[in-house]
């Protein structure tokens, strides 16, 4: 029964994979591909080459603030299907499935209802967006979740193999994305809490912070710095300069509440009929104060373009539907629990001991001690586990995305599980509506996502094509980048940018690290625009969507009919 479900739960991941599989590099896509390519000259010094991303010639290790492990993954695709977007995209495939079914293993061991809660997750529009993309996130977090199940059993059955393959795969997750440090704390935690054996069990922690502590020496080693405390000064460099946190949190609760958008859909189900009703209100408040306040005249101001009141009613309501993801903080037993009993969605309530206790660990001699022990180390860890990823998007990493906000997704997805237990029950007709909304709103944006990157890929062939055989320029980065260099173009250099008269100089207008030319160089210009996906946008700072970087936009993504995507051919002029 576990394995199939886990398989639902595994396949459900894929989805977006397979629907976008020939999605072209995108946004950090191409950092993680030049490093897998590079591996195959020099497998051990994996960031030991320059790139121009930021405008200037940098090495690599300054640049990408992640770990190498996921393109040392990439390279046995790269080379079997030979750099082929759909190629590479197959990488995460194995991946998403992981996660599915580790997600669903997880909420086994905390939930009633394991299916609905790994459903849940892999369904937001966070999840589907994150799996399309060539980055380390969904593997950093299909790691996480497998550690955390091999821990867990581990601790179950007093057995050191799964101890060891536990700290394997803490050490594999923290060298996939240096966040995934934080799944030895959370363990650390949870296994003190729960008794028993804590300080031997608790010793196997050694393993990860030893092989930590070893890639720290060995990059120290190849490039004079050690690469994960300098991850972690990059991100606290940015905030050193940045200090309205005031606006930082608002931006992470509207992505909260964006990214996963289900709390707001499980509502009925989790809330009493005067909680939504005062949710409605808060909405309602919040949407007049931004059309009506200085508090919506400063958006105005910080969003760089004048919203529209839809734009003001989709940042009232994903900042309800985060604060409606930290009330799932609350306990499942609290004065917000609705009145009646029932569980919702998509599978029957194991009616067994240990889905009394929330637990998939049968209770010992002492029952009801240990349920209590085991029920305070479950919702402990959710609770850190999901807090910590919040603090973290808001305060420490150098931008508000979606990215850090992934994580989240699995915690909050098993707490709101955790209350079906506690909810009353609904027609079955409406039991699959929030999934489907989900889903359909996830693969929205999705889509919103693959047309920006397709827009970069076939602009970049586009202006190579219309310039010949000429020497030319551009400016901008991420994916449009990866295509312009593959077909011989070479990127601006900020410090020192020396055009001569004939070359060709190509400006996209939404991109990052822009210069504009001085009306003296140009000869002339022309201009090539590619229609936005209709209805959504992700990465547009005149849409106010930063699905990757709240710089673009203080929501993920805005549904409006964002403007197309423009490119702008100079062709440099003659001297005087």
């Amino acid at each position: 029964m576990h394995a199939r479900r886990a398989a639902i739960a595994a396949a459900l991941a894929v989805v977006p994979v397979l629907l976008f599989l020939n999605k072209a590099l995108h946004i950090d896509d191409p950092l993680f591909v030049w490093t897998a390519q590079h591996l195959l000259e020099d497998p051990v010094a994996f960031y030991g080459f320059d790139v121009n991303w930021y405008g200037v010639p940098e090495s690599m290790h300054a640049v990408n603030q992640n770990p190498p492990l996921f393109s040392y993954y990439l390279v046995l695709f790269g080379v079997l299907f030979g750099w082929r977007e759909w190629g590479l995209h197959l990488a995460m495939m194995p991946l998403a499935a992981l996660t599915g079914a580790g997600a669903y293993l997880v909420a086994r061991r905390f939930c009633a209802h394991p299916l609905t809660a790994a459903a849940t997750a892999v369904l937001t529009p966070v999840f589907l967006v994150s799996a399309t993309t060539l980055m380390c996130d969904v593997p950093m977090l299909a790691l996480w979740l497998w550690a955390m199940h091999c821990w867990i059993v581990g601790r179950e059955r007093r057995s050191a193999p799964w101890f060891l393959v536990s700290g394997l795969l803490v050490a594999a997750c923290a060298l996939t994305k240096y966040f995934g440090v934080s799944l030895i704390p959370l363990l650390l935690v949870y296994t003190l809490l729960r008794g028993r054996g804590a300080r031997i069990h608790a010793a196997w922690l050694i393993l990860p912070v030893a092989l930590l502590g070893l890639y720290e020496w060995g990059t120290a080693r190849l490039y004079g710095r050690g690469l994960l405390w300098d991850a972690v000064s990059y991100a606290s460099g940015f905030h050193e300069s940045d200090g309205n946190y005031a606006a930082k949190a608002c931006t992470t609760l509207a992505f909260l509440g964006g990214c996963l958008v289900f709390p707001l859909l499980f509502s009925p189900w989790l809330w009493s009929r005067r909680t939504i009703l005062g949710g409605i209100v808060f909405w309602a408040m919040l949407f007049a104060a931004f059309l009506w306040t200085p508090a919506g005249r400063h958006l105005q101001d910080i969003a760089g373009f004048a919203p529209s009141a839809g734009y003001f009613a989709q940042v009232s309501l994903w900042l309800v539907g985060g604060a409606a993801t930290l009330l799932l903080l609350v306990p499942e037993g609290g004065m917000l629990r609705p009145r009646g009993t029932g569980v919702p969605p998509v599978e029957d309530h194991e009616q067994d001991a240990h889905a009394t206790c929330g637990t998939g660990v049968p209770p010992v001699e002492d029952g009801e001690r240990d349920a209590r022990i085991t029920r305070r180390a479950d919702r402990v860890v959710l609770v850190l586990w999901l807090v910590g990823t919040v603090f973290f998007a808001a305060f420490v990493n150098h931008y508000v995305n979606g990215r850090v906000i992934l994580p989240a997704a699995v915690p909050a997805a098993i707490l709101a599980a955790r209350r079906f237990e506690h909810a009353r029950s609904m027609p079955a007709c409406f039991r699959l509506a929030p999934f489907v909304v989900s889903a359909v709103l996830g693969l929205m944006v999705a889509g919103a996502d693959y047309r920006l990157a397709e827009n970069g890929r076939v602009a970049a062939h586009d202006t190579m094509d219309r310039a010949g055989d000429g020497h030319v320029w551009f400016v901008g980065h991420w994916g449009f980048q990866y295509y312009m260099e593959r077909r011989g173009a070479r990127a601006v250099d900020l410090s020192r940018p020396n055009f001569k008269p004939g070359e060709v100089v190509v400006i996209p207008e939404n991109n990052t690290n822009l210069i504009r030319l001085g009306a003296d160089i140009i000869a002339s210009t022309a201009t090539l625009e590619y229609p936005a996906f209709p209805g959504c946008a992700t990465m547009h700072q005149a849409s106010g969507a930063g699905f990757y970087s709240d710089v673009w936009g203080r929501l993920p993504f805005v549904f409006t009919a964002a403007p197309p995507e423009r490119y702008v051919v100079v062709t440099v002029a003659p001297k005087p």
